[in-house]
């Protein structure tokens, strides 16, 4: 503190070439009996050390100096004569804290502590050698110091005890350096503030005023130091006691800090700071009319932009303001500082808070300068001006301050964006800096804003901004909609353009590190959510690497961790489903206490989210591991957040939804019964209260709130409980309608969907537990087909909404699939889905809200799985016995078939062999490749009969056999007649099964399922009874409500188009020619004219025209699924593809006026009804036709034989056209024909197919079992 002054001593050069003499002395010292001559050279060489320390302010010279002086305490020790002890141990204590403190390492300093009590204690009673007070006062500075940083209130207390016996020594304020004074005062100051002694720190301010005017630069150092803690000091108490001198203090401790301007110790971000402070006093002199004492000077280092007077010129003074508020922003902005929010009353703050960086001390100043500003004119430049900089100075707090009230901040923005005196430029950037403040508006007591948040991003785009500024806020504003609002688009929209914005470099270094790992958890648990477990790993590589960039007190690193936990907890759920092995956390993961005390720093808002996700978070993985003590942590953490928030907001439902789950969930684990259910019904009710405010379906978090209050139900059992946990499951499905309709595309839409499957097999599991099969249909067909139910609802969205009188909205989504279209039209795979989510919000929400009128109808067919009645309605229409769902066993419950008949009855039939593990289903999987036609490969995997059995038939064998067992069979033993008349033999015709594959067993070709007969040959069940299959009851009703007709109009057939599918061009050839000849033809063909080379766009006319009902489209061609990908299926035409996406999206376009468009599609080509968008969305191209546009679909579960299948698709044109046969009826016979082994060709079949219809034995399943039926 005092060895700092420069020019001590003898020149560097002089003290180096002394000191190296003095070792050499050492090093060749002779005989020295009694050590004299040895402790002569380490005293010098001690004093010698610590000059050089004091001009290089090198720890390593003190240590040298230390070691030296350990050298001569051992002497004293050792008893040698003439050696003082007490004098080592206070060189020792001198050297090591001097060392400590430029180190900055507080094991040296509580050594130089103990040392230097030991020197004082060792000196004897009555004795006062020179150095006695310095070494006092030395260690009490170091107790001090090292008690308040440790907290010890003891150590600290004493501390305080012994700088009040210093300085009530005679002439003490002379006796002591300024530099020890300083220290003093902080101290004590800190000693003060902790019991709150107003008294004790105004005391404090006295001496450290004392400090900085007695300070000379040329004697003690510079006096800047002590100036900026004075002065920030007394500024902060200036809000509990606005007494003039304090201000004068404010001037007098920046003025020396700005008279510094030119010392090399002095940062450009101090000097700023200060300049702040002055400008700050100086306005509150003018204000109130104080005169400042003394010469003062101006923030230039002259004087102040008015004169000494305080009266500032106002433009100037607020260009200096603005200037030194964007230099103090920087090291925030960088990542080098940032803001500590624990909250001090006025005026009470401690000297760390109010130096290091406060936040809430910033708010305060913020709140003093708001009520100065609105003493500015209305409507002027000046309070334009004013409001800018105070919405810059709320935005720059960030981190949502709920202690702003909402009304300043719309006060502000009002008379920022709304000044008549500024031009386009200065407004968009006002609007631009609105945003910024609403984004970090507090949302612990109310929702954010995003309408206005929206409409001031827009007003600045339209004024001509378009700075990085400005997208940085597009891109967090759309991921926070997505997130609040459940809209994937945004999300995406906002994940994609912060990946711009840090790969373009407009952002600092730490901004674009932060907004990097912010992205990168949301595509993490996007790749997650749609089973991409390579993306998630990714994602949290990329988390991970900047985690362990962060510094220890960035308030972002908590943030960050709680975001990489949860997507871990996303990752290791899928990956135990796919069998891999769990993610292993990165080490620094904060523990409970590190939480809690990094988030005391936070302000309120971002305090509750990081307690609150953390407990959301660690709760998930306790649940995993059944950790009961962790879950018991994570609900207390629960607990602190939901303090924090107010209860109509989204974040308490959050909170207080997951802890009424986890206190039903604690409530298993208590063993004593009043404990459980005092659990049991605290979570109950909570989960009440939050279903109650979270209001219904439309509220994004309404499916976890309603099914977890479902479980409690269940868990509570009492009276009426069962039936209120059904319909509270059964409403909590709606919520997972709700969403999917929300999406804007596909992707997002099966995204949004996936998530039903597991609450639906649950929900309908307690139905069948409890006798209610009718609600089981209503769960389990919630969870079916929701992407095919977004693609036709938002076909008669307009409609539905001219009914209820929402025309303006009708126009505006017309308006939107009109764009879409265009952009698709244009070839801009990545344009537009249709409606984007924020318009679709507004639209189910208007047509889905309670109430009587249109909205009614409309929300039970948005949100409603048809009832059994209007099901069995469909099955008659279509010729249909029963629709029947086949559900896998799960925890919840066991296999089943539940099963509507055409009366509308219901039926559950148990099948307890049904599981989605049953060996045989697992070792099936997928057939290997997606093409049609790659020659006989039976050995390899692709189905080829006629070329020996491969392993891929033999698994597909071992499939249908269990499938008899596991379900057909029991099924068909209790199948009901046709219309649901009675046994399904003996009454003329066979009876007709529209089968609903749940989960995994949608890949198995129930049709096919085979016992044997008892004469050596085989019983399959496409020949009990035909066999259709729907991906929803919704569907089925759709189609079935299409005016039914023989598919015998025009057709098109489209033939190898991509000119490697020989025997597909023969198959279309020969069908067109011999069954269709008036019919069309595109792709390849031989020696013969076409219509065209069977392009996507070629296609794609031909359905948009098409208005025979009767029509039918052939296509031999190859096709693909792709999991992961924007078009998850399509069909390969001659120069593009044409997707299922691209079906369904604009299906409108394909339909005649009666709702419906042609009468069949055939769909020759590999796994053209296999889903890779979720098993229950049954998202395929066959329904991707079926919600077009057709009436009937044929598709394939997998790659089909190029030669067999050709025979099989002429056979079943044959009985279309020759027979009159419905297409499942036509399939069925073709299929049947195929088994029959006395099967002959038909008079006309080219000889080329008649090849392989030869009679024999009856075919392979791999020959002829993978086509399926759909429709009527």
């Amino acid at each position: 503190m005092d060895e700092v002054a420069p020019g001590a001593g003898p020149a560097v050069g002089g003290r180096d070439q002394r000191t190296a003499e003095l070792y050499a002395a050492l090093e060749q010292l002779g005989p020295d009996p009694d050590g004299t001559r040895a402790l002569a050279l380490h005293g010098e060489l001690a004093d010698l050390h610590h000059e050089q320390g004091t001009v290089s302010r090198d720890p390593a010279d003190f240590r040298a100096s230390a070691e030296h002086w350990r050298a001569l305490r051992q002497a004293a020790e050792d008893g040698v004569p003439g050696m003082d002890g007490a004098v080592t141990h206070y060189g020792l204590g001198r050297a090591l804290m001097l060392a400590g403190m430029i180190g900055a390492d507080k094991d040296e300093l509580r050594a130089a502590q103990h040392a230097l009590d030991r020197a004082v204690e060792s000196v004897p009673d009555g004795a006062e050698p020179e150095w006695l007070l310095d070494a006092r006062a030395r260690a009490a500075c170091l107790r001090g110091g090292l008690s308040l940083e440790d907290r010890d209130a003891e150590q600290a207390a004493v501390a305080e005890q012994e700088i009040e016996e210093l300085l009530a020594l005679p002439d003490a304020l002379e006796q002591f350096p300024p530099g020890f004074l300083e220290q003093f005062a902080k101290l004590l100051y800190e000693c003060a503030a902790g019991r709150d002694d107003d008294a004790g720190r105004e005391r404090a301010l006295e001496l450290l005023r004392h400090t900085v005017v007695s300070r000379r630069a040329e004697r003690d150092g510079p006096a800047w130091r002590p100036g900026l803690t004075l002065a920030t000091l007394q500024q902060t108490r200036y809000q509990a006691d606005r007494a003039p001198a304090r201000l004068r203090d404010v001037l007098l401790g920046t003025g020396r800090v700005l008279e510094a301007a030119e010392a090399a110790d002095v940062d450009r971000e101090t000097w700023h700071s200060a300049r702040l402070l002055r400008l700050w006093a100086e306005q509150e002199c003018a204000s109130r009319g104080v005169r400042p004492e003394g010469e003062g000077t101006g923030p230039g280092g002259g004087e102040s932009p008015g004169g000494r007077d305080g009266a500032a010129d106002p433009e100037e003074a607020w260009k200096q303001l603005r200037e030194s508020m964007a230099v103090v922003q920087e090291k925030f902005l960088q990542g080098e500082e940032f803001f500590d929010f624990r909250t001090s009353e006025p005026g009470s703050a401690t000297i760390s808070e109010v130096v290091g960086g406060s936040g809430a001390l910033l708010r305060d100043g913020f709140e003093r300068t708001y009520a100065e500003w609105q003493a500015e004119e209305p409507g002027s430049a000046r309070r334009a001006d004013g409001a800018l900089l105070l919405l810059t100075q709320r935005a720059f707090l960030g981190g949502r301050d709920g202690h702003i009230p909402r009304e300043q901040i719309d006060t502000l923005i009002d008379s920022a964006v709304s000044c008549p005196h500024k031009d386009d430029a200065w407004r968009a950037r006002a609007h631009t800096v609105a945003a910024a403040a609403l984004l970090m508006e507090d949302t612990s007591g109310a929702r954010l804003r995003l309408d206005a948040l929206g409409h001031h991003l827009r007003r600045a785009r339209e004024l001509g901004c378009s700075d990085a500024e400005l997208e940085y806020l597009e891109a967090t504003a759309a991921m926070l909609r997505g997130q609040m609002s459940g809209g994937r688009d945004d999300v995406d929209a906002g994940v994609a353009a912060a990946r711009r914005l840090s790969d373009q470099g407009f952002l600092s270094p730490y901004h674009t590190r932060v907004l990097a790992a912010q992205s990168a958890g949301m595509a993490g648990a996007r790749a997650a959510r749609t089973g991409d477990l390579a993306g998630a790993d990714r994602a949290l590589a990329e988390l991970a690497d900047v985690l362990r960039e962060m510094k220890p007190e960035d308030p972002s690193r908590l943030e960050l961790w709680v975001s990489l936990e949860n997507l871990v907890l996303e990752r290791d759920t899928l990956a135990r489903a796919a069998g891999q092995p769990a993610y292993p956390l990165p080490p620094g993961r904060p523990d409970v206490g590190e939480l809690r005390r990094g988030a005391e720093r936070l302000p309120r808002g971002q305090r509750a989210w990081v307690l609150g996700s953390a407990g959301l978070t660690r709760a998930g993985h306790a649940l995993l591991q059944h950790d009961v003590p962790a879950i018991e942590a994570a609900t207390e953490l629960l607990r602190e957040a939901m303090d924090l928030v107010a209860e109509d907001t989204d974040d308490w439902l959050r909170y207080a939804g997951t802890l009424g789950g986890l206190l039903c969930a604690l409530s298993d684990a208590a063993t004593h019964p009043r404990r459980r259910a005092a659990r049991l019904t605290e979570g109950t009710e909570l989960l009440e209260r939050t279903a109650e405010r979270a209001g219904g379906p439309a509220h994004r978090l309404w499916s976890n709130i309603a099914l977890g209050l479902g479980r409690a139900y269940r868990a509570r059992g009492g009276p009426g409980d069962r039936r209120r946990a059904r319909r509270s499951g059964l409403d909590a499905l709606r919520g997972h309608v709700l969403s999917t309709l929300l999406q804007s595309g596909t992707a997002h839409a099966a995204e949004a969907a996936g998530s039903a499957t597991a609450g639906a097999f649950e929900v309908a599991a307690w139905c069948l537990l409890d006798g209610a099969p009718d609600e089981a249909v209503r769960a389990l067909d919630a969870c079916r087909g929701l992407v095919l139910h977004a693609a036709l609802t938002s076909a008669s969205v307009p409609q539905m909404l001219d009914a209820a009188g929402r025309t303006e909205l009708a126009a505006r989504w017309r308006d939107a699939v009109a764009a879409a279209g265009a952009a698709g039209s244009a070839g801009a795979e990545d344009g537009p889905d249709g409606p984007d989510s924020r318009l679709r919000r507004q639209v189910f929400e208007a047509l889905t809200a309670d109430g009587t009128g249109a909205h009614v109808p409309a929300r039970r067919l948005l949100l409603d799985p048809p009832a059994p009645r209007r099901i069995g309605q469909a099955l008659r229409a279509t010729g249909a016995d029963a629709l029947v769902y086949l559900v896998p066993a799960s925890e919840d419950g066991g296999g089943a078939a539940v099963a509507v008949t055409a009366r509308g009855r219901v039926d559950a039939v148990p099948l307890p062999a049904l599981r989605e593990d049953a060996e045989p289903l697992r070792a099936y999987g997928t057939a290997a490749g997606a093409v049609r036609d790659l020659g006989p490969v039976g050995a390899t995997g692709q189905p080829h009969p006629g070329t020996g059995r491969g392993p891929w038939e033999e698994r597909l064998d071992r499939l249908c056999s269990w499938a008899w067992q596991a379900a057909m069979g029991p099924l068909l033993d209790r199948l009901p007649g046709p219309r649901g008349g009675g046994p399904a033999r003996g009454h003329g015709r066979v009876a007709k099964l529209v089968l609903v594959p749940m989960g995994a067993l949608g890949v198995v070709p129930w049709h096919a399922a085979w016992t044997p007969d008892g004469r050596g040959g085989r019983r399959y069940a496409v020949q009990e009874c035909e066999i259709s299959y729907a991906a929803s009851a919704r569907l089925l009703c759709e189609v079935a409500g299409r005016e039914p007709v023989r598919p015998d109009g025009a057709a098109l057939f489209v033939g190898d188009p991509t000119g490697d599918l020989r025997h597909a061009g023969h198959e279309a050839d020969a069908i067109q020619r011999r069954l269709y000849p008036g019919a069309r033809y595109l792709g390849r063909r031989a020696a013969r004219a076409r219509h065209g080379a069977g392009t996507p766009a070629e296609v794609l006319d031909w359905l948009r025209a098409q208005r025979d009902p009767g029509a039918v489209l052939h296509l031999a061609c190859h096709a693909t699924v792709a999991a992961g990908s924007r078009h998850s299926a399509h069909l390969a035409l001659h120069g593009g593809a044409l997707a299922a996406e691209e079906l369904t999206e604009a299906s409108g376009g394909m339909r005649d006026a009666a709702g419906a468009g042609i009468g069949l599609v055939v769909l020759a080509a590999c796994r053209s009804h296999i889903s890779v968008r979720g098993s229950n969305e049954a998202y395929t191209l066959s329904t991707a036709f079926l919600t077009a546009a057709a009436r009937s679909v044929i598709g394939t579960l997998w790659p089909v034989p190029d030669d067999t299948t050709s025979a099989l698709m002429y056979m079943t044109h044959w009985y279309l056209r020759h027979e009159g046969h419905s297409p499942g009826r036509a399939l069925r016979a073709a299929q049947l024909w195929m088994l029959d082994p006395h099967r002959t060709p038909p008079p006309g079949m080219p000889p080329a197919l008649a090849r392989h219809a030869r009679a024999g034995a009856p075919a392979d399943p791999a020959a002829w079992a993978g086509f399926t039926h759909l429709g009527q």
